[in-house]
């Protein structure tokens, strides 16, 4: 989590430096393909990701992260982001599982509200604007609690995306957020 990469198509360097969190808009990218697309460890030639040729949509909101299975094992997985609009007052919360993790269930207010989310899926649901706090657990129980409670700002209007990341053997799944809209 705190080593900076740099992102490379082919044998050049398409981003560099990247570190832990940050985001890059691929838009100039859209419908190219990116041939022996890497992830390295930055200033190298090390490769901590190689996801081969991969083909950017041409249109549409996605995000690309790169992230470890439910193994532990790197790889790259591509979401389409909902964009569509929301009722009046409400926005749209979606969570990600991208951590090398089992199977979780979100809970709310310690209900489950999301089941069964499996590593490289997400689920989603409109909700009333205001804060709503979270927690995450492993799918089926109540505890032990291995995310939150997190405090997740839902705004009118837009998306809140939450991305688990990290290990959970390794003892860290931070939460990362992306607001669309």
């Amino acid at each position: 989590q705190n080593t900076p990469v740099d992102d490379a198509a082919g044998a050049a360097n398409v981003f560099t430096n990247n570190q832990f969190g940050q985001t890059q808009d691929l838009s100039a990218l859209a419908g190219q393909p990116l041939p022996g697309l890497k992830v390295k460890l930055a200033g190298t030639n090390t490769v901590a990701l190689d996801a081969g040729n991969v083909a950017l949509p041409a249109s549409g909101n996605f995000t690309v992260i790169a992230h470890l299975d439910a193994a532990g094992t790197p790889k790259l997985s591509v979401f389409q982001n909902d964009t569509a609009r929301t009722a009046a007052g409400q926005g749209r919360l979606v969570v990600r599982h991208t951590a090398a993790a089992p199977a979780v269930d979100v809970l709310a207010g310690g209900s489950p509200v999301f089941r069964n989310l499996t590593n490289s899926n997400e689920a989603k649901a409109d909700l009333p604007a205001g804060t709503v706090s979270a927690s995450v657990v492993p799918a089926g129980a109540t505890t032990p609690v291995v995310i939150g409670p997190a405090n997740l700002n839902v705004q009118a209007g837009s998306s809140l995306i939450v991305y688990a990341v990290g290990s959970l053997s390794g003892g860290s799944i931070p939460v990362l957020t992306e607001p669309i809209g």
